[in-house]
């Protein structure tokens, strides 16, 4: 899964920042390590092509007319396994078919500004679309329950619901940006606001995640 991880910045980047210093007149700066520790460092980061989701990207380019990213030119190419494990999902969740082209799904999922993944979950949602909305809104956003984490129930109904119904662990401005996500994700589905199910979270997960359920054997 895509994830921030703290690691020493290298040579370029503190270049870079040290730049920034002098960027308007005469200026100093101060790096916080040794001559010694900044001789041991990367001389740059890698390209963020080689560690991201590439997903999101590969639906761009298919829905761009682009078939296969290796026609084109890069500074970096992306790794071949990234590219394949996009092409696997986007199959997984419908929105692509054999020839690696879109399907209906693939094209309404590519008008949404959102991961694949939660797209799916809209582009299908039916009568659930409102419901959908509200939890692609909540997935796409900070936690709108607040405390210590180990506190906070896990349970995504209950957030559902603070954001329609209001609940004294949400932070009222995350409801209400949530809110205004939903309805901007509704009107680029097509959908009107309606019933809210927190019951139907679960089966709209499952849509959106098919490659992480169990199978009972």
């Amino acid at each position: 899964m895509t994830r921030l991880t703290t690691i020493g910045i290298s040579k370029a980047s503190a270049d870079q920042r040290a730049g920034r210093a002098g960027r308007l007149g005469p200026g100093v700066a101060y790096r916080l390590w040794s001559k010694m520790e900044h001789a041991a460092r990367r001389p740059d980061i890698e390209p963020e092509i080689v560690s991201v989701d590439l997903t999101g990207f590969l639906l761009d380019l298919l829905h761009f007319g682009v078939d296969d990213p290796s026609t084109l030119t890069w500074l970096d190419p992306p790794p071949e396994r990234a590219v394949m494990e996009a092409v696997e999902l986007l199959a997984a969740l419908g929105a692509i078919d054999s020839d690696r082209r879109l399907t209906d799904t693939g094209r309404a999922m590519a008008r949404l500004p959102l991961h694949p993944r939660l797209a799916r979950m809209i582009a299908d949602a039916g009568n659930d679309g409102w419901t959908a909305c509200l939890l692609a809104a909540l997935l796409d956003d900070r936690d709108v329950f607040g405390g210590p984490l180990d506190e906070r129930s896990v349970d995504l109904a209950l957030r559902v619901r603070a954001v329609t119904d209001g609940d004294r662990r949400a932070d009222r401005r995350g409801t209400d940006r949530v809110r205004r996500t939903a309805e901007d994700l509704a009107r680029r589905a097509g959908f009107t606001e309606g019933p809210v199910r927190p019951d139907r979270v679960g089966p709209l997960l499952a849509m959106a995640f098919p490659d992480r359920l169990a199978i009972r054997r």
